[in-house]
């Protein structure tokens, strides 16, 4: 996980902010089979700060074309 994103969620835990609300994780890769151990770590930092994961999912984006 960037650590931009960590450090982000570790300050708004700290607040509260985050304990008890309802969250989703989606995370966008170019094949569903990427970007697990990203979403599994995000998932423990959220559970971590008291919110509780609804849905986690990889959306598969295909590679962009150009013209």
């Amino acid at each position: 996980m960037p650590g931009v994103l960590k450090n982000g969620l570790d300050w708004l835990g700290s607040s509260g902010e985050l304990y008890g609300k309802r969250v989703a994780v989606l995370w966008a890769a170019p094949s569903s089979e990427r970007g697990i151990y990203v979403r599994q770590a995000l998932e423990r930092t959220l559970a971590a700060e008291g919110a509780h994961v609804v849905i986690s999912a990889t959306v598969a984006v295909g590679a962009s074309q150009r013209a």
